[in-house]
């Protein structure tokens, strides 16, 4: 729970530092990389990090994943420029990679039954209230003491989550929190190359609302395109793929996939770009800005809490749709009232309707189509 929350808040709390960002270092250059980066790096080496996992056990992995992601955050803290920035982001990606792939199964291995349940319910309530929290505490932190303090606040959590993890862990093989499946070959090959097309995509999407059209552009975009075809044939080929194309013949996986990723387009890219706008368009503050993310994060607290009872009563398809309902309400607001005249007070409602979906009902989505 401690070694999530460090991601959990990354997330979040790098939002709200963003505009100091590129107004010290960022030169004139967009600091969204700041985020997209730590993104596609966790999402490439996810499995990766799960093949490794199941090699060398959970264990290491998972410390090492701890050790990474406070290191880099180190390297973040006293980072001179956006390219040494993104690089230490990248390099945090991969240890939040570790994180996040290993939580799940080692709470999994060390508990059973009902215990299991409520284990991970908690870790899945920590996660979010870290998630509120994050918000208004980076502001403080960033208004006090700048941008670097955002990720300096990593250090002293990341190296209590190693302390406690290296005390807590089994070492035993077989052991709770060590795995006892056969270990599966790594896929590097298309590891790099779901890397390689997600990364010049995004460079070519940071760059398109900026500056007009190139043949560089073409050049990136058709990199970008290559190396995703490339990554399709290489999973239809390998033993270990990083994604297994055959699951998504199942309506549920499918659908599931798709739940997931909306959530993370709307919630992280929507989080990003608020955030710029309570401080570009509204003029507030980095606290002010974090404050009124609250809304946000205190109604996937309580509608987490919701989802999770009505999951074991209504059918999961009607719990996840009435969720992005309620969502795209919230959406339909803010597009409407977003204005760099609209007063504050006027987008909490909104803000709270676009909260409860999908951390709430999205945690309903994985409790049923999981299972």
């Amino acid at each position: 729970m401690a070694s999530t929350g460090l991601v959990v808040i990354d997330l979040t709390i790098v939002a709200i530092g963003l505009p100091l960002i590129s107004a010290d270092i960022g030169d004139g250059a967009s600091a969204e990389s700041v985020v997209v980066t730590y993104m596609v790096a966790m999402g490439a080496l996810t499995q990766v990090v799960g093949s490794l996992s199941d090699r060398w056990g959970r264990r290491p992995l998972f410390l090492a994943g701890i050790a990474v992601f406070t290191l880099s955050s180190l390297a973040a803290t006293v980072a001179p420029d956006l390219l040494w920035l993104d690089i230490a982001r990248v390099v945090q990606g991969a240890g939040a990679a570790a994180i996040m792939v290993n939580g799940i199964p080692l709470l999994s291995d060390r508990y059973t039954g009902e215990e299991r349940d409520l284990a991970i319910g908690a870790w899945g309530s920590f996660a979010t209230a870290a998630g509120l929290l994050a918000p208004v505490f980076g502001g403080v932190l960033a208004e006090a003491f700048g941008w670097r303090a955002v990720f300096a606040v990593n250090l002293p959590l990341g190296l209590a989550a190693w302390v406690l993890a290296v005390r807590v862990l089994p070492h035993a093989p077989g052991a709770a929190g060590e795995t006892s499946r056969s270990p599966a070959r790594t896929d590097w090959l298309g590891s790099l190359l779901l890397m390689l097309g997600l990364g010049t995509a995004t460079l070519l999407m940071l760059r398109s609302g900026d500056t007009p059209w190139s043949g560089q552009d073409t050049a990136v975009l058709l990199t970008a395109c290559a190396a995703l075809a490339a990554f399709l044939a290489v999973q239809l080929k390998v033993p270990a793929p990083t994604l297994e194309l055959r699951m998504f013949g199942s309506p549920a996986f499918s659908g599931a996939m798709l739940a997931v990723l909306l959530s993370r387009v709307l919630t992280i890219g929507g989080s990003v770009h608020l955030v710029l706008y309570f401080s570009d368009g509204l003029g507030m503050s980095p606290t002010g800005a974090g404050l009124l993310m609250t809304p946000i994060f205190l109604a996937q607290i309580v509608m987490g809490m919701v989802g999770s009872k009505l999951i074991g009563e209504r059918p999961p398809g009607l719990v996840i749709g009435s969720g992005y309902a309620l969502k795209g309400v919230g959406l339909a607001a803010l597009a409407l009232l977003v204005t760099p005249d609209t007063p504050w007070w006027a987008l909490v409602v909104p803000l709270l309707a676009w909260g409860g979906c999908p951390y709430g009902f999205g945690q309903a989505d994985r409790a049923g189509w999981g299972s």
